[in-house]
């Protein structure tokens, strides 16, 4: 008796109703969440809502048409194939920013704005090429070597031309990364290194290069005198009181017998040896 209740074609016809009507609903439903996305789709990519142009403001060296075109890369397709990525309320503006930044080591300060008439504004600026990286080590033949230039933090962003003299003073040895170009040359010490390269200066040395080994010896070059068969050496250690090394140094070049010395006979001298606690030991041919 129960099983036919169950199986009577008014409870059959009821269930089947049901069924009918839940499908619809869910039918409904797709179409409804299906109409909803394209539409949404379609309103992220009207004119009024898109970027519309690219302009770039603070670039020198940089063409802005390559600025442009990294952009440009980022703007194109659509987020799951739906929503345009040139929309100016989710436009991928990050994902800009870390592309430039890692095509063009010369650049930051990076910044993107929308203004009105849903122009796309690129503002950077550009490193200053303040010195120039030339190598691990120093080369047999300066027109051998491939420099990079440094920042005043020490920042290695854009490969140098050759340059003929003493255009833009010369560090070497190792740095910190998998490649020169984005990398720094010794950060945590560079700011110490280019004010010791400041005294020399004061002190009347003429430095023209500094080279720094992995175990942290460091070897100032001077320009040689007129005569003199090579460039004169300074030998310190970078993670010593370098301004403390410097006021020993500047209180021996004011004193004899070394202040006559660096004074008639300069061309003629070898290496200032500055490693030792409070002493300064010199040497000339």
């Amino acid at each position: 008796m129960r099983r036919d209740v169950l199986n009577s074609p008014k409870l059959v016809e009821l269930k089947t109703k049901r069924r009918n009507i839940f499908v619809r609903k869910i039918a409904l439903l797709v179409f409804g969440l299906a109409f909803i996305f394209f539409a949404l789709s379609y309103l992220s990519s009207l004119r009024q809502v898109t970027v519309n142009s690219i302009e770039v403001d603070g670039n020198k060296v940089i063409d802005t048409k390559d600025i442009q075109k990294v952009a440009n890369e980022k703007l194109s397709g659509k987020y799951f194939w739906l929503f345009s990525r040139k929309n100016v309320l989710f436009y991928p503006e990050k994902k800009i920013e870390r592309a430039l930044a890692d095509e063009f080591k010369r650049l930051t300060n990076i910044d993107l704005e929308i203004k009105r008439g849903n122009v796309l504004v690129i503002s950077v600026d550009e490193r200053v090429p303040m010195y120039s990286w030339c190598g691990k080590e120093l080369p047999v033949h300066a027109q051998t070597e491939k420099c990079y230039f440094l920042d005043d933090e020490g920042y290695m962003f854009d490969e140098a031309p050759y340059f003929s003299g003493h255009v833009y003073f010369k560090f070497y040895g190792p740095y910190e990364g998998e490649t020169p170009e984005g990398s720094y040359f010794r950060k945590e010490k560079f700011s110490d290194l280019i004010s010791f390269k400041g005294a020399l200066d004061t002190f009347g040395l003429k430095p023209k290069a500094l080279l720094v080994d992995d175990a942290g010896n460091g070897t100032a070059l001077l320009v040689k005198g007129k005569s003199g068969l090579k460039d004169p050496e300074i030998y310190f250690k970078i993670n010593d009181d370098l301004e403390n090394i410097a006021e020993n140094l500047k209180a021996a070049l004011d004193n004899e017998p070394l202040k006559t010395k660096i004074k008639d006979f300069y061309s003629t001298l070898l290496y200032i040896d500055l490693r030792f606690d409070n002493k300064v030991y010199y040497k000339f041919q």
